[in-house]
């Protein structure tokens, strides 16, 4: 044992199969642009929270903490309509062969391509409209931005 950490999904070890080839590629293209998420929640707090620290939710518009709330694509521009849209764009068909295999310490695929995770960067921050949004209410949306 070395202490290295693996990340699986309990699901997909009781059923014996792995995630799709289209959803390691989107997990992969949603790490790639993690960081830019990151720093649109910490810029977005630092201009806009009230003195408590807090930010109205961009759905339901109650106050929220940095720890209270995810980053979402704002519709039409949904990251699946983007992430969707970039790979028909560039004729990208999610083979498996775009990301990394899965390693001990690696908790999300990764684009192997340096050249295709900038160009997928470029495109989504040219398109993305993110917002900040109460935990609880975003995990409330479809995939498509409407609520279930």
């Amino acid at each position: 044992m070395d202490g290295s950490a693996t990340d699986f999904s309990v699901g997909w070890a009781i059923d014996g199969k792995g995630p799709s080839r289209l959803t390691e590629m989107r997990q992969a293209m949603k790490e790639a642009i993690n960081g830019d998420a990151m720093a649109f929640r910490r810029r977005f707090f630092e201009e806009h929270a009230d003195t408590d620290g807090r930010v109205p939710c961009a759905l339901t518009g109650v106050p929220v903490s940095p720890s209270e709330c995810h980053v979402d694509h704002a519709p039409p521009h949904t990251f699946v309509a983007l992430a969707t849209a970039f790979l028909a764009e560039r004729r990208i068909s999610p083979d498996g062969s775009h990301v990394t295999a899965p390693a001990d310490n690696q908790f999300e695929p990764r684009l192997v391509d340096a050249a295709l995770a900038a160009d997928w960067r470029a495109y989504h921050r040219a398109r993305a409209k993110l917002r900040v949004v109460e935990k609880d209410a975003h995990l409330r949306q479809g995939r498509d931005g409407r609520e279930r």
